[in-house]
């Protein structure tokens, strides 16, 4: 309140010609580019977000090849739900070769209050093809595939971003609902034979894994390099998994091309997306990764694909 107050003081002193009561100048005379662009940010931290976009428009029209002031225009448009107006500013920016995240992150959104879903999706996953450790764009993502009917996708998703991360519970609430959701109609999946995952960050592939009876909050990392499933031997006492012991110290080449020992044992059950598979050989070891070998990945026709710069596997 009064701090605002003390700032919007200072605006009006640095700029004669606001209006106290329009509290939004029509013109400054004599003003540059710089000066409407100083002038912007000083009012948005008043919080009159539609006055700024007004002179950021001043801005762009002084300037309007500038990807940086496009950018921030089309973003403050999305912000004070101008949907439509910000529409041609994204677009414009794309045009001349401006490529931000945060840009990617608000056309997404953009995209989104405008029904426009599958739009939105795109732009959410070329967000995290810039850059892949963007917790709340994550979510976002995840609630959106959600409601496309995509729970499979939306799963892989925050497991793989919660694995990459190295805090497994950091999505442990969204797993379970959404998880919760499949398991009383397992007709709300779009399809129940299809499930995707994207490669972000040009990293990996990543899929939730369940091998209990219970919700699974644990990403397995697909390698079509290991031989078969392989996990910490730790994993099986947390998770209380069903399992027979059948050869111990045995030998498992990895993708990196190193042989390690561990004990083979048979799963009862292993499922990702809508796939379960029965009586599934793994090995285990300590400090085994957890990945998905060739002796699952065999048994489907998976293929991978780049859509939209991003790397998808289903």
């Amino acid at each position: 309140g009064a701090f605002l107050g003390e700032l919007w003081q200072k605006v009006v002193s640095q700029f004669p010609q606001l209006d106290s009561k329009k509290r939004c100048p029509t013109e400054i005379p004599g003003s540059t580019a710089q000066d409407y662009r100083e002038a912007a940010l000083k009012i948005e931290a008043t919080g009159n977000l539609n006055c700024a976009i007004t002179y950021w428009q001043k801005v762009v029209d002084k300037r309007p090849t500038d990807v940086s002031d496009l950018a921030n225009l089309a973003m403050r448009l999305t912000q004070a739900e101008r949907y439509t107006e910000a529409l041609p500013y994204y677009e414009r920016t794309l045009q001349l070769g401006g490529g931000y995240y945060d840009l990617f992150a608000w056309y997404a959104r953009n995209f989104r209050q405008l029904g426009r879903q599958q739009e939105a999706i795109d732009w959410y996953y070329r967000t995290l093809s810039v850059n892949s450790q963007l917790a709340d764009i994550t979510e976002e993502l995840s609630q959106l595939l959600v409601m496309n009917h995509q729970h499979y996708e939306a799963l892989n998703l925050l497991s793989g971003f919660a694995e990459k991360l190295g805090a497994p519970n950091r999505f442990k609430a969204n797993l379970i609902a959404i998880q919760t959701t499949l398991a009383s109609n397992p007709e709300t999946n779009k399809d129940r034979q299809v499930f995707r995952t994207a490669k972000l960050g040009n990293e990996h592939f990543y899929v939730l894994v369940k091998l209990t009876a219970q919700e699974a909050n644990h990403a397995f990392m697909v390698d079509t390099g290991a031989t078969m499933v392989s996990f910490d031997e730790a994993f099986l006492e947390d998770n209380q998994v069903d399992y027979q012991t059948i050869k111990k110290a045995v030998k498992m080449k990895v993708a990196d091309g190193r042989t390690i020992r561990g004990n083979q044992i048979k799963l009862s059950t292993f499922q990702f997306g809508p796939h379960v598979l029965q009586n599934v050989a793994a090995v285990v070891c300590e400090g085994c990764a957890s990945l998905v070998g060739q002796n699952v990945l065999n048994q489907f026709d998976l293929r991978t694909e780049k859509v939209n710069s991003v790397e998808f596997m289903y």
